[in-house]
């Protein structure tokens, strides 16, 4: 009989001793769910910053497709730049012939001269332009003042438009319709458009006495 329960106490021994084995064999799979887990998180967190960088470059190849259309844009665009001599007749210039050599005032409709200088969007000047390429606009006067017009053949002779060097031309504007100009200062534009399509538009004002 006591041999019989020593048997017993070792064997009740022995499966206490295997239970914390047990429990511990155990524990590697949890430990290794967990770390699965934590690495998913990390994974998960990988990804949106992925996305986020995708996103990014989306909108970043936007704004180069926008700069690029805009750099399109510019490149069929012309800087046009103007200036007026309202006393150019006083010089007695042959454009004058058919009024009188004195600077357009109110008393007269004698012409004026427009220097334009034209360049592209490099900077490069525009040469070879002829008459045809220019157009001149003036929606703003002095009350009951007439717009400036180019100059015709018959009114300046046809001596009326000049083409220099540097992108520079010189045309010549009337008081139209017939009747002296008003004084007080006019605005206007210039617009210069060229056969290959390319187009710009520079102010012009002057002031008459």
């Amino acid at each position: 009989m006591k041999r019989e329960n020593t048997y017993l106490i070792c064997i009740a021994t022995f499966l206490l001793l295997l239970t914390p084995l047990a429990v511990h064999a155990a524990n590697p799979f949890d430990e290794m769910k967990d770390q699965l887990d934590v690495v998913q998180d990390s994974v998960d967190t990988v990804q949106g910053v992925v996305n986020g960088i995708a996103a990014d470059v989306s909108s970043l190849q936007d704004s180069v497709d926008s700069i690029n259309t805009s750099l399109a844009g510019m490149s069929h665009g012309l800087n046009v730049e103007v200036r007026v001599d309202t006393a150019y007749c006083a010089s007695i210039g042959v454009q004058c012939a058919n009024h009188d050599y004195t600077a357009a005032d109110s008393g007269n409709h004698n012409p004026i001269r427009v220097f334009i200088q034209v360049t592209n969007h490099a900077g490069a000047a525009v040469n070879g332009l002829d008459l045809t390429a220019f157009s001149a606009s003036n929606p703003f006067v002095p009350a009951g003042g007439g717009t400036a017009v180019i100059c015709d053949d018959v009114s300046c002779g046809s001596d009326n438009f000049f083409a220099g060097t540097n992108g520079l031309y010189t045309l010549f504007l009337d008081r139209g319709p017939v009747g002296n100009w008003k004084s007080g200062m006019y605005g206007g534009s210039v617009k210069v458009s060229t056969g290959d399509g390319k187009s710009g538009i520079g102010m012009m004002t002057f002031t008459i006495d």
